[in-house]
């Protein structure tokens, strides 16, 4: 038997020839694309054919993920409103990262629908499967000349007032630009006053801590309703303790573990309890990028095929 957290290796068969395949139990969906707005159907296929054939975004070759052993699923969206067909006659266990940024007007998110959809969206996804499988992002926190740190803390405000008791989680960053020159480019052309130096869209300083100080507040507010309601941080080198700000693990052990105990496939690869009530927590995803404290998963999305066209985002390279 492999040790909780080891990824097993399957078979998969493509056109007569046979290819090892990866074959994770949990499955993310998908952090390099948004699969529930723009790929349902594709995923639906995917599910039938019982693989998934991605090319490494750094040598370009194919590799297979053979969803046999799919026991979970993590779907990551900023507007999962055209997946709830697929939802409703889903089978799986699986909870939704629903990144709900509050930048209409701004061009930043030219793609995404309307704040007010979205919203309705988010609550009705809620209503459904509960609070605890909804998770709120407001990711990335950025500012722009005309979007200084307190419209950006009115921002999140507005849509928190309106998600309290539709979620029990808000996971946020900071924006990020050093590796990602496609991202840096988008914004200075849209913004011309930040072109020469881009970096100024990070909340930095005493930007970024009026920022965190808002957001410890707004916990504190929010956990006289709800206690278990939480805001977490993804990714991010810095340590937020001091605002009670605790580093994400997006793609969660102790949550799955919560919402889906009687999923064994699932409990086995996450390691059972033992009789005291305690479980190690699992390692580390090494497969993903600096300061990510996500479990081991696959993602099965596709980088460059994202239609939101965010001009912050990582994943696409145009």
């Amino acid at each position: 038997m492999l040790n909780p957290g080891t990824i097993s290796y399957d078979h998969v068969s493509v056109d007569g020839q046979v290819h090892k395949a990866a074959a994770p139990p949990i499955i993310s969906a998908s952090r390099a694309t948004d699969i529930p707005a723009f790929y349902g159907d594709w995923f639906l296929k995917q599910l039938k054919h019982g693989y998934v054939k991605r090319i490494n975004p750094f040598s370009g070759k194919p590799y297979f993920i053979s969803l046999k052993n799919a026991a979970a699923f993590v779907f990551w969206s900023k507007n999962p409103e055209p997946f709830f067909p697929v939802l409703k006659n889903f089978q799986k266990d699986f909870y939704l990262q629903f990144t709900l940024n509050n930048y209409d007007n701004t061009g930043l998110e030219p793609n995404v629908p309307e704040l007010k959809q979205r919203l309705e969206t988010f609550k009705q996804l809620a209503g459904a499967y509960g609070p605890e499988r909804v998770l709120w992002r407001f990711d990335p926190i950025m500012i722009l000349p005309h979007m200084p740190a307190d419209s950006v803390i009115n921002r999140i405000e507005a849509v928190a007032n309106m998600l309290m008791g539709y979620t029990q989680r808000l996971t946020i960053s900071f924006l990020t630009l050093k590796s990602y020159r496609a991202a840096r480019q988008r914004l200075a052309q849209k913004y011309p006053e930040i072109a020469k130096y881009p970096e100024t869209a990070i909340p930095t300083g005493s930007n970024r801590e009026q920022i965190l100080e808002y957001l410890q507040n707004l916990q504190i507010r929010w956990q006289q309703k709800d206690p278990d309601f939480s805001i977490q941080a993804c990714a991010m080198p810095d340590d937020f303790s001091n605002y009670s700000i605790k580093p994400a693990r997006c793609i969660d052990d102790s949550l799955l573990v919560r919402l889906f105990p009687k999923n064994e496939p699932l409990m086995t690869f996450l390691g059972k309890t033992d009789l005291y009530g305690s479980r190690t927590k699992l390692p580390d995803d090494k497969g993903q990028r600096k300061h990510c404290h996500c479990v081991p998963s696959k993602d099965i999305g596709a980088y460059n095929t994202c239609k939101h066209a965010c001009l912050y985002c990582y994943a696409n390279k145009f």
